[in-house]
């Protein structure tokens, strides 16, 4: 797996690559940093035609501003909402003006939010950045859920959101992923350390994580199972554990085939489930339980 810097992505114009993660449970140290963000990603077309039409807006209804040849590079300067392609509103605009659709690309860095389009008119725009989308607010269905579900869902949805917008992992997917291995944010790695996923350190630094602690946990191989320490990473909030989830399953060719179903939840868990994702025979069913019994489609 090749490491990557957060000022360039790569993405390629077809579906995604995942990777896999390991889950553990175990303790960890609060950490505090303020991630940075992505500027630009270049991108390389990957189009089953020989070449992909860019558009003016991001529509399938607008006019071409150019056509891009198969196999070539552009350079993706940010995300938007479009009409819908294969189950997505995402849109990405690339350099030099037009936009083309996100569910056409795999990208391997994300970019930020579009900022809205300038008015025609003399006067400068001076308004902030666009907001990503808004989230269903949990209160909606707060009585059909148990109370710990409600806690999970207001501290991680809109984190799960953001990473689907960047990695294209569906929200609902990962929320479940969550709940499973963090025991619905309960866990000591989870409330110290804001890792809800229980991903370790490794040799090769993730752009998302603030530290690495040494904690005690248990191992098992077919050899049986031991007590040892590993070390975890530790996360600002949140939203850099489930990024740093949403890209260590973009950037493992194991998971690719998964990324074909990024607008069909259940298939997509069952797919990381067969790629090796758990050894548990029953894990896709209890993620696709779980999407099921708390509506966590909403959240795709």
């Amino acid at each position: 797996m090749r490491e990557i810097k957060r000022s360039v992505a790569t993405l390629i114009l077809t579906g995604g690559t995942l990777a896999g993660l390991a889950t553990t449970v175990a303790t960890a140290s609060a950490a505090s940093a303020t991630p940075k963000t992505y500027s630009s990603s270049s991108a390389k077309v990957d189009a089953k035609a020989k070449t992909l039409a860019v558009r003016k807006t991001p529509s399938t209804k607008a006019g071409k501003v150019k056509t891009v040849k198969n196999r070539s590079t552009v350079t993706v300067m940010c995300w938007t909402q479009g009409t819908k392609v294969k189950g997505s509103t995402t849109w990405v605009r690339v350099k030099g003006g037009g936009y083309v659709p996100d569910t056409l690309v795999d990208r391997a860095r994300p970019v930020s939010y579009c900022p809205p389009a300038k008015a025609k008119t003399k006067a400068k725009s001076t308004g902030p950045l666009a907001p990503r989308p808004a989230i269903v607010p949990v209160s909606a269905t707060a009585r059909r859920l148990p109370s710990n579900a409600v806690a999970f869902l207001a501290k991680t949805s809109k984190a799960a959101q953001v990473s689907q917008a960047d990695w294209g992992v569906p929200a609902s997917v990962v929320l479940a992923q969550g709940i499973l291995e963090s025991g619905y944010g309960q866990s000591a790695l989870a409330t110290k350390s804001n890792n809800y996923f229980g991903i370790k350190c490794s040799s090769v630094k993730s752009p998302y994580q603030v530290a690495c602690h040494k904690y005690p946990t248990t191992e098992c191989t077919s050899k049986g199972c031991h007590k040892t320490t590993a070390t975890f990473r530790a996360y600002a909030s949140p939203t850099g554990s489930f990024e740093d989830h949403g890209r260590f399953l973009a950037l493992n060719s194991r998971y690719k085939t998964a990324f074909k179903y990024k607008s069909n939840a259940d298939q997509f868990a069952k797919e990381i489930a067969k790629a090796g994702y758990a050894t548990d025979p029953a894990y896709p069913g209890k993620l696709i339980k779980l999407m099921k019994d708390f509506d966590l489609y909403r959240y795709n």
